[in-house]
């Protein structure tokens, strides 16, 4: 029996390289699979061993895949998606209550073709979609499936990273008609912001342009109320640049300024993942989000 073939009968092996390659780091996979660091690199060491060559090259920033790991991740990520989709296909009477939690920029907006095509593919299927800032605790039951931006470890989840998502600055013409262009992140000092409410995180992710979150007069965790502010002429604020740059009433500021990107992940409890119902609308999420993610994820480097 060759290697192809005995890992066909062992696909638990498989499934961590999976989730090393997609979580970024062994620590970050032993998190979302409930296993001890220790125990994903013995796993990853064992595929390896019976593939005859190894997935990962170890160098001093961390971890990369060889060309033969990016060949079996690409080939083991189409029999995930194949496994997951089939659910879908070959379950036209699903039915139940899915909950999703999001925050308002994906759930809302992004997602809108997601639950379009939900509702015509399994009329008996209803979905509660939470909009919330904060993370939903699936292990309380808040949610089924929940998007986040940024992942901490829990073992009774299984994450999987989407991408990369980018912001931009926007404002309305008639705003930066009247208060000018900014030329430099130096000249939105000068400027109203239209920011999220004052957090650490906040500081961190405006420190780069030398801002802080008092510098934002207006501050709303409503992604509604801040984007209409914008549009109405209250200032300068964040938004998705898939967002953004699909509302007219908007303009793009300094757009060749690179600022911080947001990682997207999908989380589903573990108790949760073989629901025939969750499946369906996690494989969904997955699909339309690659559609409109504007940085896909690239395990190509990756810390251990």
């Amino acid at each position: 029996m060759d290697g192809r073939h005995s890992l066909m009968h062992d696909w638990s092996l498989v499934e961590v390289f999976l989730r090393v390659a997609t979580a970024g780091s062994m620590t970050a996979a032993g998190g979302a699979l409930g296993m001890s660091q220790s125990t994903v690199s013995r796993r990853i060491a064992a595929l390896e061993a019976r593939l005859g060559e190894p997935l990962f090259l170890r160098h001093s920033r961390g971890l990369a895949l060889t060309d033969r790991g990016r060949r079996l991740l690409d080939g083991a990520t189409g029999v995930e998606r194949s496994l997951d989709g089939l659910v879908s296909r070959t379950a036209p009477g699903l039915s139940g209550v899915v909950r999703v939690s999001a925050f308002e920029q994906v759930g809302a907006v992004l997602l809108a073709p997601c639950w379009a095509e939900l509702a015509a593919r399994h009329p008996g299927l209803a979905i509660e979609l939470t909009i919330d800032e904060s993370h939903a605790d699936l292990n309380r039951g808040d949610a089924d499936l929940a998007l986040r931006v940024g992942m901490r470890q829990d073992a009774d989840v299984v994450a999987t990273k989407l991408g990369v998502l980018r912001q931009g600055l926007y404002a309305s013409a008639a705003y930066l008609d009247r208060a000018g262009r900014p030329a430099t992140s130096d000249d939105l000092r000068h400027h109203r912001l239209v920011g999220v409410p004052r957090s650490p995180q906040l500081d961190r992710y405006l420190a780069p342009l030398g801002l802080t979150g008092d510098d934002a007069p207006l501050r709303s965790a409503s992604f509604s109320a801040r984007r209409e502010a914008l549009a109405a002429g209250a200032g300068i604020g964040g938004l998705l640049r898939e967002i953004g740059a699909s509302d007219s009433r908007l303009e793009r500021v300094l757009p060749d300024l690179d600022l911080p990107g947001l990682d997207l992940w999908l989380v589903v409890h573990r108790e949760q993942r073989a629901n025939p119902a969750v499946q369906a609308v996690r494989e969904a999420i997955r699909e339309t989000l690659r559609a409109v993610l504007l940085e896909p994820f690239d395990p190509g480097t990756m810390r251990s």
